[in-house]
């Protein structure tokens, strides 16, 4: 079954790249799925006996409000409201969107399981992952970019239970996931549900989990928010973190893993209440030491290396046209972040390409 193809994936996706995983995954999907976990493990040179087991994905809300050992309701969730698009200038697709808000809340969760790269929580037996059971079915995800899926159809998934037995920690929170290593969600899914968890004020400090091989910029966001005497602890690839008392809160957006964009997708699905995000960015800008604020006639384009992956094929010319008209040529991905964030509360106006950078604006 092992081809060049597969090889070349393999050598990729040994750095734990989610989306080079997950082509490893689907590159096996046509065998058995025991034959193909054999292979899958052999390629990634994993070396713990094989633990794959059939199970299904179930709520994380569900079960923290029946069996976490604290709970704690800030925001329920149902509640249908609208948001209206933002000025568009020029033609464009905007449309109002016709929301339902998702239940926020804290938990502990009693003798719980984290992984690298995984959203998701191993405890009492169950796979929870952060959705509803309501959510979930508005569209299609593949659950397999998480690094504890191995196979998924829907909610019924081969779970792996990986990989090398890491440290026990008495107490943390979590803030790991597939897709903790890409800026856009590190600033609009993982941050925000640790400040929303500060905001209800029920936590004892402690320390927050995190996924190795972040830029540090990730970090150095994270380390603006912490309280007095806590730190960040990173989770080596392929390891699992028992905590006795593992601290988690819902992303206030939600977020799906690897969504299929057919028939079902839609936009309304993926939106958080203004009013409720509107106190988290709040508490994120606070958290950066001020700097200038509003520079009149300041511009910045957050510009995009060509070495980037999603790098833009006429930039050269983009940023001749921007510099043209005043704006600052920058890299944020270059700075340090909180020259990043003082950079842009001293803006005046910001232009760049969709991405990840355009999520500094919280600033």
């Amino acid at each position: 079954m092992v081809n060049n193809t597969l090889e070349r994936l393999a050598a990729r996706a040994k750095s734990g790249k989610p989306y080079v995983v997950v082509q490893l995954k689907e590159a096996l999907a046509a065998h058995p799925v025991h034959e193909a976990y054999d292979v899958y493990r052999g390629l990634m040179g994993l070396k713990a006996p094989e633990t794959l087991r059939q199970t299904r994905a179930i709520s994380l809300q569900a079960v923290a409000r029946a069996r976490a050992k604290f709970y704690f309701e800030t925001e329920g969730g149902g509640e249908t409201y609208g948001n209206r698009p933002s000025k568009v200038i020029g033609e464009g697709n905007q449309r109002d969107l016709l929301c339902h808000s998702r239940t926020d809340f804290v938990a502990c969760f009693e003798d719980a399981e984290v992984a690298s790269l995984s959203g998701a929580i191993a405890f009492g037996g169950q796979l929870l992952f952060d959705f509803e059971d309501w959510e979930f079915e508005q569209i299609d995800d593949r659950l397999e970019l998480d690094s504890r899926v191995f196979r998924s159809s829907g909610r019924e998934v081969w779970r792996m239970d990986p990989l090398t037995a890491g440290s026990e920690i008495d107490r943390a929170f979590m803030l790991t996931g597939c897709h903790a290593r890409a800026f856009g969600h590190w600033m609009w899914e993982y941050l925000p549900r640790y400040v929303a968890a500060l905001i209800a004020g029920v936590m004892p400090p402690m320390p927050v989990l995190i996924d190795c091989g972040m830029p540090p910029q990730h970090r150095e966001a994270l380390e603006t928010l912490l309280p007095a005497g806590c730190e960040a602890i990173e989770v080596p690839l392929q390891t699992l973190v028992r905590v006795k008392e593992l601290w988690c809160a819902p992303a206030p957006i939600y977020m799906p893993l690897y969504e299929q964009l057919n028939e079902k997708y839609r936009w309304d699905v993926f939106c958080s209440p203004p009013w409720r995000f509107a106190k988290i960015m709040a508490r994120m800008a606070a958290a950066v030491p001020p700097g200038r604020q509003n520079i009149p006639g300041r511009r910045l384009f957050l510009a995009r290396p060509e070495s980037n992956h999603h790098k833009l094929v006429n930039s050269s010319q983009i940023e001749a046209i921007a510099r043209g008209r005043g704006f600052e040529i920058v890299y944020p991905e270059r700075m340090p972040f909180a020259k990043q964030a003082e950079m842009l509360a001293e803006a005046n106006a910001v232009v760049g390409p969709e991405g990840s950078a355009m999520f500094l604006a919280y600033y």
